[in-house]
């Protein structure tokens, strides 16, 4: 986590969520980057895909560009600052500060950032940085994950209302809904050198969480190119039952059948035609998915030593 320079201005792109606890938060963290002597301007966006044009667009001389709100929300930042990476020419390094206030908030624990909104906006105003290298998927980036299978029609069930209304338990009922029905996808995974892989699920992790702080990938590295693949095993009602026990116990990575290896590149495709992908929690498309490294590693705000 290099030391460098603190930053003195901020733009703060904040996705507008209902309830009056989550802006009480919001603006606790504004608060203190304030009071830490970081000049903040609040955007707020209107409609899916405001956040990559603000962080895509923003001033050369801005300190550090601030996602507040979940990690979609982040997505779509990161998105941003990767279409400015790959289109201004010497677009400078702008870092990413994370305010999170989504349901899951993955990227931040991942990286250690802290879920109370002060402690957080104290950690954007800091010093501290942590090296990223997101993934991309069509032109979207990718700072936690990518998948097809089980997972991602789960994603793909759960309605913004519905999640705005139960939060996490939105993804617990769908997951017994979808588990009853059972779609028995089948996928096939496609690498560069060659290798064929067939897979019920695949997920290719940036990191080492999935669905908040439960683990999945413990080799994972945020700051490599690459991916981790988790190639699950053919998709029957007894190995998601199977998944779904070892999740909250901490023993999803020793699931029977469970294969995962480092790659920089991979295709997916599904062996019965067109079905829903997720990226970082929220629907990307279908399948087939082409995953590859993202065109350059970002700086991220992160808490420091201490």
């Amino acid at each position: 986590m290099p030391a460098l320079a603190r930053p003195r201005t901020a733009l703060v792109i904040r996705n507008p969520v209902a309830g009056r606890r989550k802006l009480l938060r919001f603006q606790r963290a504004v608060t203190a980057m304030r009071e830490a002597g970081l000049v903040t301007t609040v955007v707020e966006t209107g409609r899916a895909g405001d956040a990559i044009v603000l962080a895509r667009e923003a001033a050369a001389d801005i300190g550090v560009v601030v996602a507040a709100g979940g990690d979609g929300t982040i997505n779509e930042v990161v998105t941003g600052l990767q279409q400015r990476a790959a289109e201004v020419p010497s677009p400078g390094v702008i870092p990413l500060g994370v305010i999170p206030l989504g349901t899951a908030n993955v990227f931040a624990l991942e990286l250690g950032i802290p879920l109370d909104p002060a402690a957080a906006g104290r950690v954007v105003a800091g010093d501290a940085r942590r090296h990223v290298w997101p993934g991309l998927v069509d032109g979207r980036a990718v700072i936690q994950m990518v998948g097809v299978g089980f997972d991602a029609r789960v994603v793909d069930a759960v309605t913004a209302p519905f999640k705005a209304r139960w939060g996490k338990l939105a993804y617990v009922f769908q997951s017994l809904r979808l588990w009853w029905r059972f779609p028995a996808d089948r996928f096939t995974v496609r690498l560069p050198d060659g290798r064929t892989f067939t897979a019920g699920t695949v997920i290719a992790t940036k990191g080492r969480l999935y669905a908040g702080r439960f683990l999945l990938a413990p080799s994972a590295d945020p700051g490599a190119a690459g991916f981790t693949l988790c190639l699950f095993p053919r998709a029957t009602r007894w190995n998601a039952l199977k998944a779904m026990a070892a999740l909250p116990i901490g023993l999803l990575p020793r699931l029977g059948g469970l294969r995962m290896l480092p790659v920089t590149e991979a295709e997916i495709d599904c062996d019965g035609g067109s079905v829903p992908a997720q990226i970082d929690g929220d629907r990307g498309g279908t399948c087939p998915v082409s995953i590859r490294p993202g065109p350059c590693a970002i700086e991220v705000m992160v808490a420091g030593p201490g």
